[in-house]
């Protein structure tokens, strides 16, 4: 009879430990169902080793087509500040930061690096979102991994 009750327990506790988890997953995935993060490299080439700006905005597709860079410099420093912006900030060469925003509700995710001599400075996000992306930045360039973690295990990298 002792056995047959040790034998009992443990499955109550092990139920009651898979139970537990399967709730606290549910509760983080629900989490970070709205927030967005993007891991984001600098190479030590970035920016010719200047500083660079990274500038997140919620954006309509044409809107991002159409706007120049200047008109992204402009909302940079827009006094009252831009509605649109998600996020800014400076990023050194060799630096990795991690910033993590709030899923526009309707818009899309704009990504802007206000480069002294830019050649691939932005890229738009669509719908549906990931809830992570990886940005590298490289000499002049930005450059968006897309693909999550089985595109990168199953797909080409992103190129050096």
């Amino acid at each position: 009879m002792h056995l047959f009750s040790t034998r009992c327990r443990l499955k109550t506790t092990g139920l009651c430990f898979t139970v537990m988890h399967l709730l606290l997953l549910s509760v983080l995935s629900g989490c970070a169902g709205n927030r967005m993060t993007l891991k984001v490299q600098s190479g030590y080439d970035t920016n010719e080793q200047q500083p660079v700006a990274l500038v997140v905005r919620a954006v309509n597709y044409n809107t991002f087509v159409t706007e120049s860079y200047q008109d992204v410099v402009q909302n940079v420093y827009a006094d009252p500040p831009d509605p649109t912006m998600l996020d800014a900030r400076i990023l050194l060469p060799g630096q990795e930061a991690e910033i993590v925003f709030e899923k526009p509700a309707k818009d899309l995710v704009g990504i802007y690096c206000l480069f002294s001599r830019p050649r691939i400075w932005k890229e738009v996000i669509r719908r549906p979102f990931k809830n992570k992306y990886r940005v590298i930045l490289r000499q002049n360039d930005m450059l968006m991994d897309k693909r999550g973690f089985w595109g990168r295990l199953f797909g080409r990298d992103v190129p050096e």
